[in-house]
């Protein structure tokens, strides 16, 4: 037997402003029922995300879920906008055009966290009355507006003297008829600043649409995807609405999208044993036909940057348009198809500002999110596969909010004193600064230049800052935590013009962007444990800090050679916090003389930051109850293997200060 698909009727909560539409488009309602369903239905097929987006998992270093390859591609597509590292003009304004379920929109949230206005769309009443839950459950109400609009209609949306810096509309078009997608194209121009981006994501057929079959014939037009558009045509259009297209490609490949439905294909298999109907089962079938035509090549996924241009370059239709796919293109990333959206879109007008969700529940991370993959496979600290920079940065990503609550605004252990767990978590993280401020030596003072080597969110970096008077340059690998770093430093330093010094910066503690010698003195708080070759981070450091200046180093250590079950243990807390190996005190010494360091103090002191631990995966549990059942399941082994390390004899941690030859 199989189950019925009941749409559900939500009311529309009071935060979605409604756009009203004067043009008619009979294609809206077939797309308002094809998400109509229970989103908890959603959420078993598409994971915990549910972001209905193809994934990238080809280069993947373990399996991937559907949220995780989702989130891999919509950073890719950053990446080639070059909205993702590096220098980046302001975003002011975003509009993502489509919603969904709201996952993207949270992401921009995170990626472009200085960000003030975020306007999401779409027409689906039982997305956007989901979105207005998850969004508040976020506390990202006062920065996301959310509108019942219908895709041409968006010059309609308020405030047109505030213009779009980004918009994103990923899975939108494939759900739309030609003229509608035309119109919404000239819409979009009249509210997308000269020179703004835009970041398309959408299926194209390949060849004569007159002449394309489905491997199942059949008159189906399953899950509102029948509106077919070809790369030419899709191109020309962008270009002859006001834009130029800056890269266009097949992304992701047809075999990473074709693993997408598979995977799908199964969940709604497991979770639906008896058989479902409705948009699920036309997902299923699509599934089969997608990647026989994957197979053939007959479709692509397809990945456009676009930018508003000063003027339209002609009327659509009245030249043929080439699409750019090089040979390298198809070696990078192959050919990929891509026929679903996240979300369709619907009607128009504004009248008045947005009206915004109130406050809801705050909460660390995202419950929906993935946060703690464990690597399998590996065997011993030395041949383990090793995290590079990458995984770092998105474990940090990932992970940032969660330990600063877990460790009173810091991302490192607390000193708590041979005196037991009793102090606040905060006052002992900031204590194991001040014991690192401690140990900088006589050139960190007033005026002195500094490197903060591994800065997390800042707040030691700004700690030292106050303490020494001197300016900080604070680096990391992940950009969330360059952002946070950066607020945290505008609120510290509007009342302290002395700071016009300190910064914040994506940088490689192995290949650092510095002059020689242009440092008084250096730190490195729990970030060289993450370095695949701590030797080459060593030595570039003590090129950058001048002779006589000072290397201050926090890290956890091994007390000695581990077996057995300590090897074990220790092998599950590498794998959950992309650790590249954690060294004894002798293996220390030997690689800092190697650099040209004279060790100067080294203290193990490690049963005086064992509280912490205990700090952090008490609030994993906690987070694990409320977390959905497979994210639950990864914070839950992450807290054993944590508190596996925390008991070992042989789990120290070293507190080292070195002065530079």
């Amino acid at each position: 037997m199989t189950t019925t698909a009941r749409p559900r009727r939500v009311p529309l909560p009071d935060s979605v402003t409604v756009i009203d539409s004067d043009t008619p488009d009979p294609y809206r309602g077939k797309v308002v029922s094809t998400y109509a369903d229970d989103p908890g239905d959603w959420r078993k097929v598409l994971g915990d995300t549910c972001l209905f987006e193809w994934g990238i998992y080809e280069g993947a270093r373990r399996p991937l879920n559907l949220g995780e390859a989702g989130v891999r591609f919509f950073d890719r597509q950053l990446h080639h906008a070059g909205l993702l590292t590096g220098p980046r003009p302001p975003i002011g304004r975003v509009l993502d055009l489509g919603c969904g379920w709201g996952f993207i929109t949270y992401l921009l949230a995170r990626r472009f966290h200085d960000t003030p206005r975020i306007d999401a769309v779409n027409i689906s009443p039982e997305q956007l009355a989901y979105c207005a839950d998850y969004f508040a459950d976020h506390d990202l109400s006062d920065r996301i507006s959310l509108y019942l609009c219908n895709g041409q209609d968006i010059d309609r949306l308020p405030d047109p003297q505030i213009p779009y810096d980004l918009v994103v509309i990923r899975g939108v078009y494939t759900h739309f008829r030609d003229d509608v997608f035309e119109q919404s194209l000239k819409a979009l121009a009249t509210r997308v600043r000269p020179g703004g981006t835009v970041i398309i994501s959408d299926t194209l057929f390949k060849g004569n649409l007159d002449g394309y079959t489905s491997e199942i014939h059949d008159d189906v037009d399953r899950l509102a995807c029948g509106n077919r558009k070809t790369p030419e045509y899709f191109a020309d259009a962008i270009r002859s609405n006001g834009f130029s297209i800056a890269d266009m490609r097949v992304l992701p490949s047809n075999a990473d999208v074709a693993h997408w439905f598979g995977q799908v294909k199964s969940n709604i298999g497991r979770c639906f044993p008896t058989g479902t109907a409705g948009p699920l089962e036309e997902l299923r079938v699509m599934a089969d036909n997608m990647s026989a035509g994957l197979l053939h090549d007959k479709v692509s996924a397809y990945s456009i940057i676009a930018r508003r241009s000063p003027s339209p370059e002609r009327p659509v239709g009245t030249a043929k348009t080439t699409v750019r796919t090089t040979a390298d293109d198809v070696a990078a990333h192959g050919t990929a198809g891509h026929p679903l959206g996240r979300v369709g879109l619907g009607s128009t007008p504004a009248s008045g500002p947005p009206r915004r969700v109130g406050r809801g529940r705050p909460r660390p991370f995202p419950s929906v999110r993935p946060v703690l993959p464990v690597p399998k496979g590996r065997s011993t600290m030395a041949q383990q596969s090793q995290p590079t920079s990458d995984d770092v940065a998105q474990m940090y990503d990932r992970l940032t909010d969660v330990l600063t609550q877990a460790l009173g605004g810091n991302i490192h252990v607390g000193l708590f004193g041979r005196a037991g767990a009793e102090h606040p978590v905060g006052a002992a993280t900031d204590a194991l600064t001040d014991a690192v401020a401690d140990l900088l030596g006589p050139l960190a003072g007033e005026d002195a230049h500094l490197l903060d080597i591994g800065c997390g969110t800042g707040r030691p970096a700004l700690r030292i800052a106050e303490r020494t008077r001197g300016a900080v340059t604070g680096i990391t690998v992940s950009d969330y935590q360059v952002r946070q770093a950066r607020q945290a430093l505008d609120e510290w330093s509007a009342a302290r013009p002395r700071a016009a010094g300190t910064r914040f910066e994506l940088a490689d503690a192995t290949r650092l962007p510095y002059a020689d010698a242009s440092f008084a003195a250096a730190w490195a708080i729990e970030s060289l444990l993450h370095i695949q070759n701590r030797p080459a981070a060593l030595a570039e450091a003590h090129r950058v800090v001048r002779p006589g200046g000072r290397l201050v180093v926090a890290d956890p250590l091994l007390r000695g050679t581990v077996h057995g079950s300590a090897k074990a243990a220790v092998e599950a807390t590498a794998g959950v916090f992309q650790v590249a190996s954690m060294a004894t005190e002798q293996e220390y010494r030997q690689q800092l003389a190697d650099a040209g360091w004279k060790v100067l103090e080294f203290t193990d002191i490690g049963d005086e930051v064992r509280p912490t631990y205990q700090r952090i995966t008490a609030l994993m549990r906690q987070l694990a109850d409320e977390a959905p059942q497979e994210l639950g399941a990864q914070l839950t082994d992450g807290a054993a293997a944590l508190d596996a390390f925390a008991a070992l004899p042989e789990s120290g941690y070293a507190l080292l200060a070195a002065e530079r030859s």
